[in-house]
């Protein structure tokens, strides 16, 4: 359904997976990718929501060192990945979703875009929701948010978090309890802890985590946030 088209942001020229939906809701969601980047796995999920309607753009957020960065779970390259990732700043990642959110409103005409991401961009993700760009953004396994919970206050967007139990990829052991609580008075806030699952649990085999029960039910929550808050709950 989908395929990888070149995507502008600012002077350079990236590439991103494009996803249209045979039968078009008006709405649209931007894809912020893990580590692993624009991987089998990622494209999937992205013709998963163009199947409910939406047109979906996942852009390359590590373009600026790595131009075709895309690794089906190749755990012998954990290393590699996460030095690039450790290349780019939050700013960086914000900035690209960005541009990817306007290039899919030229593409599709969409008039209201949520945003999804995984693992580094999961907390770009919930980063992106201190601007108004999207209506409603969903954050899986969001890595290292419990250093980034200075935004709680000033969200603009309604935001769906989904975590594992146990969190290898933190800075303190308390990590997810520390997040839970920073969000736990917003209203606009959901939080979400599967037992049993770490980090990972959403992505498809052959990675290790793979968690099939909160892989299943964390994509229902979100296809039904997005759907709450893009649609009104009508389809």
């Amino acid at each position: 359904m989908g395929q990888f088209i070149n995507l502008t942001i600012g002077n350079e020229t990236t590439r991103a997976w494009l996803s249209l939906p045979s039968r078009p809701n008006g709405r649209g969601i931007v894809l912020g990718m893990s580590v692993w980047g624009q991987n089998a796995d990622l494209c999937s999920w992205a013709d998963f929501m163009a199947d409910l309607g939406y047109a979906v753009i996942a852009p390359n957020l590590f373009w600026r060192n790595a131009p075709d960065h895309a690794v089906d779970y190749d755990f012998s390259r954990l290393e590699d990945v996460g030095a690039i990732m450790n290349q780019q700043n939050d700013e960086q990642g914000v900035e690209d979703l960005a541009c990817a959110a306007a290039a899919l409103k030229d593409l599709a005409g969409c008039d209201r875009l949520g945003l999804a991401g995984w693992c580094y961009g999961g907390r770009i993700a919930c980063l992106s929701a201190l601007n108004d760009l999207f209506c409603a953004v969903v954050a899986f396994y969001p890595t290292i948010l419990e250093t980034r919970l200075d935004i709680v206050d000033h969200l603009k967007a309604p935001l769906s978090i989904h975590l594992p139990e146990i969190e290898r990829f933190a800075t303190r052991d308390d990590a997810i309890e520390r997040i839970v609580a920073a969000f736990a008075d917003r209203a606009d806030v959901e939080t979400f802890v599967y037992e049993g699952a770490t980090h990972g649990f959403g992505f498809s085999p052959p990675h290790p985590n793979h968690h099939p029960a909160a892989a299943r039910l964390s994509n229902t929550r979100a296809a039904l946030f997005f759907d709450r808050h893009l649609n009104g709950g009508r389809r």
